[in-house]
């Protein structure tokens, strides 16, 4: 990065009135600190949840002081008021809870959120181009491969590493499942596959390779229940014995449900669990075939 490119700021000591107004929390932080707030709210309302299982559990005379509360109020305190910390007490304990369990599957996984996991995604393309390159600080390969789907076209890079290991895969002229991720050129410099004397300059977002699969494998090893949409000509005695057969030649360790589409109303079926698949275009195929 050249010396005139901006510096991020750095804020130490943070004041409360001239620094927080600007300072841009991430969403993660904000969930972290609603975290706390729920379990003080939770802590200071302790003793508003004993009085209302007291009241509600104690007798029919209580439990009626009890409805009347939230409509008419108790004493000095309007009915709104205990309508309101009613609410406040579900939102603590729904956030805190749901919470808690981000905090506890972060704990039992770092790399999960680290920017670069963040930034990562996996979805299914061609390959359209290929254009190999080398590197000029240690002579090694590298590529830069045009991709496609059915949204759109973008070029991947993949430094030497990542490249030598799916180079045939990219080669093979079939669909594949591409794990890459957004950053920056400056980034890269930490990999070891940068070269030393790229040019500095602004900033480019560009895609970066991380992994290739073919998708047939990536299907295969998926657990997401696929769904078979069947439509209403399709229910017949003879249509459903065709459908088992069909499934029955994909076996595998995935679950299938069916939708049935009926008079404008949508049934969701879970299937037998002999019927387990293993998903792929060529099961794709079939379901289409059958239901067309």
């Amino acid at each position: 990065m050249t010396d005139q490119a901006k510096k991020r700021p750095e804020f130490r000591n943070i004041n409360v009135f001239s620094d927080l107004p600007t300072y841009r929390l991430p969403w993660a932080g904000k969930v972290s600190i609603l975290h706390r707030i729920s379990g003080m709210l939770m802590f200071i309302l302790l003793p508003f949840v004993f009085w209302m299982f007291d009241t509600s559990l104690s007798s029919e005379i209580s439990f009626a002081t009890f409805k009347g509360a939230f409509n008419e109020g108790l004493g000095f305190v309007p009915g709104w008021l205990i309508k309101l910390a009613t609410l406040g007490l579900i939102w603590g304990y729904l956030h805190h809870l749901c919470a808690g369990i981000r905090h506890i599957l972060v704990d039992m996984n770092h790399e999960r959120i680290t920017k670069q996991w963040g930034a990562s995604s996996a979805i299914a393309v061609l390959v359209v181009s290929l254009k190999e390159v080398i590197t000029k600080s240690k002579g090694e390969r590298m590529a830069f491969v045009g991709i496609e789907d059915l949204t759109g076209h973008a070029e991947v890079t993949f430094f030497p590493r990542t490249y030598a290991e799916c180079r045939d895969l990219l080669r093979s002229e079939q669909p594949i499942c591409l794990v890459a991720r957004l950053d920056s050129q400056t980034d890269n410099a930490d990999n070891g596959d940068m070269d030393e004397e790229a040019e500095e300059g602004p900033r480019e977002i560009k895609l970066l390779g991380q992994n290739v699969r073919s998708l047939a494998e990536a299907c295969g090893q998926s657990d997401t229940p696929i769904c078979v949409q069947i439509p209403a000509h399709r229910l017949g005695r003879e249509d459903m014995l065709a459908l088992r057969n069909l499934l029955e030649q994909f076996p595998g360790p995935v679950e299938a449900h069916a939708q049935v589409f009926l008079d404008g109303h949508v049934c969701l079926l879970h299937l037998d669990n002999t019927l387990k698949v293993r998903p792929g275009p060529e099961l794709d195929k079939a379901l289409a075939a059958w239901a067309s």
